[in-house]
Formats: structure tokens, C-alpha cells, sequence
């Protein structure tokens, strides 16, 4: 943590306060492996790609394909669902089970298809009750963060509507169906095989099979996947034949993100094990290259990803991992150098600008530290409720001399995890050094209403 000097008198108290503050956070990020489960995956590779696969479902459906995005859960368990018009949430689990953008493209019609049927806060997938309960809080987080610069009175109507849905969110078995058929003639739309739907239910009739040995812990929100399995038959019979496309870069590209997802999942031991050591196929490299980051191994590391890059030296997502290797071993001012080289590729990526910023903050001096907020600022303008770039916007702003503004970034943090006594704690204490009336001031006001609200229990 930096050091804190007290030049004057007339600065004494904002100093004090930014003690505290940079404190607060440096125990929130300590705290950071304890709220890991149950978060999203802020991943500029994995949301592009996704985006990207998911463009012609969303085409399909007639949706403005920049107002809907597909965000990833990081959870043990296999689930999709949706909380509104424009997120559709994929857990890590459900991810690395579907094997190919096909069937990860079939899900996402059953979902989008709840929202062109306007089925909207209902739909999961055999989710069990105990992990929808520890789930609710940082989604009910995530749509409200989304919210708070919009309308405050809507977030806490969106916020106490979610929260007095059935217990469990159930859908109907008829919604279901409905989902289904709509689900299975996107994909024809969209010029997809709709058998990826019938893949997709094999997974989860597996996942039936398991659960019916503990009946007493499986909620039954759907229909059996058989039942299901027949009715999507059904629909896709009634289609009239059509010419199906496999896109082999999309099939790529979905290939390296599930080899990133699995290697960051797994245990490093087990990825590695896997693998043949001695390949350079690229998937294995990239699988190769993160366990033994993980390990860890900086060197075996360095070799695998230096390898892809010379293979694709104008990649920038290989650039981006390096850096974050760079950093996470101690060695900012490298990492900030490969990280400009992948905003010279992508210059407004969020994910690039948050990890450059956190290289300098490294650093720890004033220079940096200017340079980080200024980085943190641009990502926010298109990447609001990303936490990772909260976190680190509120130590820029304690570091700069703007302590109201980082304890209410700290307080938007909570938000989005759904700790809402935390956020109201937060933002009480931006009031008493933001500037009366002002935006910020605005904001902080809402945050302390909403989770007052919805605060009680969190």
C-alpha cells in the first residue's frame, strides 16, 4: 500500500478519510478468493466470441444484437438462464459441457426464446434450490448495477420483483415446451441444425439420471427431458428441409475459449495431465500455457504462450495473457508493455484498458497512479458493472485524492455482489465528502435507498 504523507493542515481529514478507504479495499481484495465462487468471468476473449456465435440466434429473433449480451457465471453447476431483456447467463459448468457453438447456440435460442415470449425472471435450467438462493443475491446485484444510472425507483422495483418471485423461479412445463419450439425454429432461421437441441437434452437427461438418486435435494422445474426431447423431435419435423452451415472459425474460436475456461477452472495438475507436454497444436498450448501459470511454473508458461505468439504475433488476446502473466509475477512494467501492444490491436477493449490500469497501479507512484484512473475511466464507459475494473477504480480514485468517489465505486461494488449492507455502508460514507447535489452525490443517495430496501438479509 502506498504511504500516505500529511502536507497540511487543510488536508488532514480527506487524507485520513482516503486511509480508511484504500484500507477498506485492500481488505475487500483480500477477500477476493472467498467471493470468487458464483461471479461472473469478465473475459474479453470469451465474451467476444460468445457475442460473436450468438449474433445469428439473436438475428434470428429479430433482437438488437448490441443490446443483448451473454454473460458467464463462474458456478459448479449446469445452468443457463435469464433476468431480463437484454443478459443471458451461462454458468461455467453448462459452458464446458456443450462441445461445440452448435450446442451452445441451441441453448441460447431456448433462452432467447424465453424473452421473445416474455417468460422474462423465470427461466433456469435444473438448477438446485440451495445454489439459486446463494446465486440471487449478485444477480439481483448485477441487473440493479445496471440500472443505477438510469433510474434509481426502477432499480429497487426490478430488485423487489425479483425477489418476490416463487422461492425458486420455476417455470411452467408449458413454458418450456413453448421455449423449446421457439428454440428449435430459430435455429432453422438462423440456418443451424436444430438436432444440437436433442444434444443439448441428452446432457441434462443425464444430469436427470444422476439427481433421481437423491430425489429429496432435485426441484423439478421442467419437464422430463425425455417428454422434451420428444416435442423438439416433434418441431423439428414439422421444418421444412434446409441447408446447414458448420463455421469452422466459429468452431475454432469456440474451441479456444472452452480450452481457457477449462484450464482456468481446473486444477493445473490435472489440465497438465491431460495434455501431451510435447505438442504444439495450439489448444494445447493455450491449456498449456495457463496451468503452468497456475502452477506455478513462469517458465513453462513464458515458453507456451511466447510460442503462440510467434504463431500469431498479431493476436491480441495471446498479448493479453501474457501480460497477465507478466503482472501476476511481479513484473508491471513488462505487462504494461504488452498490454499497449494489445490496445494498439483493440484500443478500446475494456478488458485491456482494466488490466493496463492495474499494471501501473502497480507501480505505485503518483505518475502511475494518474495514468491508472484515466485508464479506468475509459473502460467504464462501456463496461459499467464489470467488478474487477470497480475494485481497482475505487484504489485509483483513494490514490488520487478523491476519497468520496472511491468509497461510492466501492459501494457499486457490493452492488453488483449483492452485498447490500456493505453498498449502503459505502455510500454513506461518500456523502460526507462528495459534493452536494452532484452526480456522484446523486448516485449514492439511490445506492443507500435501494439497498436499504433489499439490504436486510445480505
Amino acid at each position: 500500500m502506498t504511504q500516505i504523507v500529511f502536507h497540511t493542515h487543510k488536508t488532514r481529514i480527506i487524507l485520513r478519510f482516503t486511509t480508511v478507504v484504500i484500507l477498506c479495499i485492500m481488505i475487500l481484495m483480500l477477500r477476493t478468493n472467498q467471493l470468487s465462487a458464483n461471479l461472473l468471468i469478465r473475459d474479453a476473449e470469451i465474451e467476444n466470441t460468445l457475442q460473436m456465435i450468438a449474433m445469428p440466434i439473436f438475428k434470428a429473433a429479430d433482437l438488437d444484437e448490441t443490446n443483448i449480451k451473454v454473460l458467464i457465471i463462474n458456478s459448479n453447476y449446469v445452468n443457463a438462464f435469464i433476468i431480463d431483456n437484454n443478459r443471458v447467463f451461462f454458468t461455467t459448468s453448462l459452458l464446458t459441457q456443450l462441445k461445440n457453438p452448435g450446442m451452445f447456440q441451441a441453448i441460447l435460442a431456448h433462452e432467447v426464446a424465453h424473452i421473445t415470449s416474455g417468460h422474462i425472471l423465470r427461466t433456469k435450467l435444473n438448477m438446485d434450490s440451495n445454489e439459486w438462493q446463494s446465486n440471487l443475491g449478485s444477480i439481483i446485484g448485477i441487473l440493479i448495477a445496471s440500472t443505477l444510472s438510469v433510474d434509481a425507483g426502477l432499480a429497487i422495483s426490478l430488485g423487489t420483483n425479483i425477489a418476490t418471485q416463487n422461492k425458486y423461479f420455476s417455470n411452467s412445463r408449458e413454458m418450456e415446451n413453448i421455449a423449446d419450439t421457439i428454440g428449435v425454429n430459430l435455429l432453422n432461421k438462423a440456418k443451424i441444425n436444430p438436432s444440437y437441441a436433442l444434444k443439448t437434452m441428452e446432457i441434462f437427461e443425464n444430469f436427470e439420471k444422476l439427481s433421481s438418486l437423491d430425489e429429496h435435494h432435485y426441484i423439478r422445474t421442467h419437464p422430463l427431458s425425455s417428454k422434451r426431447m420428444a416435442n423438439i423431435k416433434a418441431s423439428i419435423k414439422q421444418l421444412e428441409p434446409k441447408e446447414y452451415f458448420f463455421n469452422d472459425h466459429l468452431n475454432y474460436r469456440y474451441q479456444r475459449i472452452l480450452a481457457k475456461v477449462k484450464a482456468f477452472s481446473n486444477k493445473p495438475e490435472k489440465t497438465l495431465r491431460e495434455i501431451d507436454q510435447s505438442s504444439t497444436n495450439e489448444i494445447t498450448l493455450i491449456k498449456k500455457a495457463i496451468a503452468s501459470h497456475l502452477k506455478p511454473d513462469p517458465e513453462a508458461a513464458l515458453e507456451a504462450i511466447n510460442r503462440l505468439i510467434i504463431m500469431k504475433p498479431k493476436d491480441p488476446y495471446f498479448i493479453e495473457l501474457l501480460g497477465q502473466m507478466h503482472l501476476e509475477t511481479g513484473h508491471p512494467q513488462k505487462a504494461i508493455s504488452a498490454f499497449s501492444k494489445a490496445l494498439k490491436i483493440m484500443p478500446n477493449e475494456p478488458s485491456f484498458l482494466i488490466w493496463s490500469a492495474i499494471s501501473h497501479l502497480a507501480l505505485e507512484t503518483s505518475e502511475n497512479n494518474t495514468i491508472a484512473l484515466k485508464l479506468l475511466k475509459n473502460a467504464s464507459k462501456s463496461d459499467e458493472i464489470n467488478p474487477r475494473l470497480l475494485r481497482h477504480l475505487a484504489i485509483a480514485y483513494a490514490r488520487n485524492g478523491q476519497p468520496g468517489k472511491a468509497a461510492l465505486t466501492t459501494s457499486e461494488y457490493y452492488i453488483i455482489l449483492g452485498r447490500f449492507k456493505a453498498a449502503r455502508m459505502q455510500a454513506n460514507q461518500a456523502l460526507k465528502t462528495l459534493k452536494p447535489y452532484s452526480f456522484e452525490w446523486r448516485k449514492a443517495q439511490d445506492i443507500i435507498k435501494i439497498s436499504s430496501k433489499l439490504g436486510e438479509n445480505n
